[in-house]
């Protein structure tokens, strides 16, 4: 059964994404800012003009694998986290944007998740200064590292002077065991709404959540028992989002080997359907990562020490296996002063049109120049990009410009029968005391009527008649009402006259 998990506010103006996009086109990377080596910092990696600029931020926050970003379409910086903190665009944490995921973090405060793909920003439909933040805690099964819970925050970039603010944060959407990262998304049919899936470690099945105007739905599962293989790596749509594959490393009684799962997607309906599964037997291990190339046709697969290739529109996907780059051994400087191979650890497709692979804390980037040609021909080439500070992988990001699916049954937007909100933009409420304990007083430059009060659910807990034309207003909090973060709204005779966040401690 499908179950709404959150009602997002209308506050932001309904749009849906139709030209080129620019929200990954800021890379953030970097390493152990609590440490003053000159190898320890953050940088940016931005790919928006015409040629890569790499922007040496200093001492902000770290990485050591969660890696979330997210810009405007023209490519300003908005946020980026490290799946504990959220930085603003001037490298500061936003207000209430320290401890995510508070079950699991296992002391990694101050250098960031260790989980790749451990953390996933996108943009709330129809809500234009509003992103939802997917993240990850460190967990344990069985087999090995794991991830629970899954937890969602919000971000709304009016808040704070236009800086941003968390103003949902750690709500628990899944408390299921699922595999070490892999959180990815891809954009509906429709063109608007997201599905965002992870993988479950233990129950072998995909978990679906459609992200919409109105919230999070959990879509249920997918492909359960049909197979597919948990373990640390990666996963990743196509850019046409007909393909999603993932990479597993496992250790069996038959060994190690990387588990490659290539499922065919509808981007309509969230059904997925297997295409290919490939076993390749490791020596070891590692990094593995995996990414599409621009026209969808081609597969990256990384294997620590080598990149392999496998062509997908290929009759048999296995026997098009093409060895592409295997690493040149070089042992280049990196933690305190030690050498390391620079191996090949996760991939990402960039807006140039080019696949990063990173390293493992060594600051460059690997890039595969040509993805789109088979063979040796893409040209892989080792520490193509050298950074000012040591580096593991690029920010996780889907394709924000994949757009309305043509001649789906999904390909367009039926909408909803009640607008909730007029669509202006609002000012910001003036609230005080800020955290509240029993009650909290609001001021208002406009007239206004009524005051209402929201969980972090979309719920109403709270509706309070106003006094026309008085600047203040008391507001008596309901007696048992939990702590948390609440959305207040003043209405007035036109609608929606202002809005603001109100933390509530016991």
């Amino acid at each position: 059964m499908k179950k709404t998990l959150l009602l997002a506010l209308l506050f932001g103006s309904m749009t849906v994404v139709s030209a080129q996009s620019k929200q990954d086109c800021n890379w953030p990377t970097g390493f152990s800012t609590t440490n003053f080596d000159p190898l320890f910092g953050t940088a940016i990696l931005s790919f928006c003009e015409d040629s890569l600029r790499i922007l040496d931020v200093g001492q902000a926050i770290s990485f050591s694998g969660a890696n979330a970003a997210m810009s405007d379409q023209d490519g300003n910086l908005l946020f980026y986290t490290n799946g504990i903190s959220v930085a603003n665009a001037q490298h500061q944490i936003m207000p209430n944007g320290d401890g995510l995921s508070p079950q699991g973090t296992f002391g990694f405060e101050d250098i960031g998740l260790p989980i790749p793909q451990g953390a996933l920003a996108l943009p709330l439909p129809g809500h234009e200064h509003q992103f939802v933040l997917f993240h990850e805690g460190i967990s344990f099964s069985g087999t090995g590292l794991a991830a629970s819970p899954l937890y969602y925050s919000m971000i709304d970039m009016s808040l704070d002077g236009g800086a941003g603010d968390v103003f949902v944060k750690n709500e628990v959407l899944s408390n299921n065991i699922f595999d070490y990262g892999k959180l990815t998304a891809i954009r509906h049919a429709n063109g608007r709404d997201w599905w965002v899936i992870a993988y479950e470690h233990t129950s072998d099945r995909l978990r679906r959540f459609l992200l919409t105007p109105e919230g999070i739905t959990d879509a249920g599962s997918a492909l359960e028992g049909a197979g597919l293989h948990p373990g640390e790596g990666q996963a990743v749509f196509s850019p046409d989002g007909a393909l999603y594959a993932q990479i597993s490393f496992s250790v069996s009684n038959a060994g190690l080997f990387a588990y490659i799962d290539i499922l065919s997607f509808d981007r309509c309906t969230g059904e997925f359907s297997i295409l290919e599964q490939i076993a390749i037997p490791v020596p070891t291990g590692g990094y593995y990562g995996i990414a599409f190339s621009p026209d969808s046709k081609l597969l990256y697969v990384s294997l620590t020490f080598m990149i392999i290739q496998f062509d997908v529109t290929a009759a048999d996907i296995f026997a098009s296996k093409d060895t592409v780059a295997i690493t040149d051994g070089v042992f280049v400087p990196g933690i305190e002063g030690d050498s390391f191979p620079a191996v090949f650890s996760y991939g990402q497709l960039a807006p140039d049109g080019k696949i990063y692979f990173g390293t493992d804390f060594l600051p460059y980037f690997h890039v595969i120049a040509h993805p789109d040609t088979p063979g040796a021909g893409c040209e892989v080439i080792e520490r193509a990009v050298q950074l000012p500070y040591l580096n593991m992988a690029g920010p996780n990001f889907p394709n924000f410009n994949l757009g309305v699916l043509q001649g789906s049954p999904c390909d367009s937007i039926i909408s909803s029968s009640t607008t909730h909100w007029p669509l202006a933009e609002t000012e910001p409420l003036h609230i005080f005391p800020n955290p509240a304990h029993g009650h909290f007083t609001v001021a208002l430059t406009a007239p206004a009527t009524r005051l209402r009060l929201y969980d972090s659910m979309g719920r109403q807990v709270l509706v309070q008649s106003l006094t026309a034309g008085q600047p203040e207003h008391r507001i008596a909090l309901p007696p048992g009402l939990p702590a948390g973060v609440y959305v207040a709204v003043a209405e007035g005779s036109e609608g929606m006259v202002g809005r603001g966040r109100v933390v509530v401690v016991r």
